[in-house]
């Protein structure tokens, strides 16, 4: 068997096994219902709400740095507990913004479909740009510290929940590449606060979504951890498809919810794979937050 042809037969054994334990195929299926659906179409405009402070951490040489983050919310929306979901940027621990186009969008769609939805920056510490196994170590201090900053954000945004109108029940996180790689991070260290801001408050995630992410280890996933989705394309070499095949495997083995959907002959956050992405997201999040008639008032 040729490495591509095991590569393949590995994923779709990841993809039925998610028919048991989870949703169904790698195609994650879309909420029924007749349009409009909340939270599945986009129907609203966004309103935007830039440059809020959400903790501070030591930043490149130890110099205190301000956390920032920009809120996409649902203009004209009435609705009191709109779930929420926070998106992290790529860029190999040590480049990007939240001001990245392809974070921004997501935002912008998850927005335009009600949910509260915040894009984040966080400490880029990688001395030089990380990708690839070989990476896996010099890499972990930056992911960490990465991981600490969105579970301050998770806080963040549950401690301004009736202020924001978010359920704080129903907060998911999510990342492209590096920003794929701390939100599962995040997610299943969710017990580990870090000391970037708002103390107190539940770092927990209900869902979490990584595109083009994943880990080197399963050593993390404990019980309770939230279901997750893994977006990979199976060529990628930058965030080796291998870390999001064996994690999805291993939590699925271990009783946690992991979904893989795989891309064939897709590398690395692929652009034209981009509706997928979006596609995925939505439905998986529909699901994991039990948005299906969720009350809003």
């Amino acid at each position: 068997m040729g490495r591509r042809t095991g590569r393949t037969a590995l994923a779709r054994w990841v993809c039925a096994a998610a028919l048991v334990v989870a949703l169904g195929a790698c195609e994650v299926p879309p909420p029924e219902g007749p349009y409009p659906l909340r939270y599945r179409d986009m129907t609203f405009s966004v309103q935007t709400t830039p440059d809020l402070q959400y903790g501070q951490a030591p930043g490149p040489g130890g110099t205190p740095q301000k956390l920032l983050l920009d809120v996409y919310a649902p203009a004209g929306d009435t609705a009191a507990k709109r779930p929420a979901v926070i998106w992290m940027h790529g860029g190999s621990f040590k480049y990007g913004s939240r001001k990245d186009s392809m974070t921004v969008e997501l935002a912008q769609r998850f927005a335009r479909r009600g949910y509260v939805a915040v894009s984040i920056s966080y400490r880029l510490l990688a001395e030089e740009a990380c990708g690839g196994s070989a990476s896996t170590e010099r890499c972990m201090p930056a992911a960490l510290a990465a991981a600490d900053d969105e579970r301050a954000a998770v806080r963040y945004l549950r401690s301004r929940a009736a202020e924001l109108r978010i359920d704080p029940d129903r907060i998911a996180i999510g990342g492209i590449s590096a920003g794929g790689v701390a939100s599962v991070l995040a997610g299943a260290t969710a017990d580990t606060p870090g000391t970037s801001g708002n103390p107190g408050p539940s770092s927990a995630a209900r869902a979490v979504v990584s595109i083009s992410g994943g880990l080197p280890t399963n050593l993390v996933f404990t019980a309770g951890d939230p279901p997750t989705l893994f977006w990979h394309g199976m060529e990628d070499t930058v965030v080796p498809f291998e870390w999001a095949h064996s994690n999805a495997r291993y939590m699925m083995q271990n009783g946690l919810i992991g979904v893989l959907r795989y891309v064939e002959g897709a590398g690395h956050v692929p652009g034209a794979q981009f509706d997928d992405m979006d596609a995925q997201a939505r439905n998986f999040l529909y699901k994991m937050l039990s948005l299906a008639g969720a009350v809003t008032e």
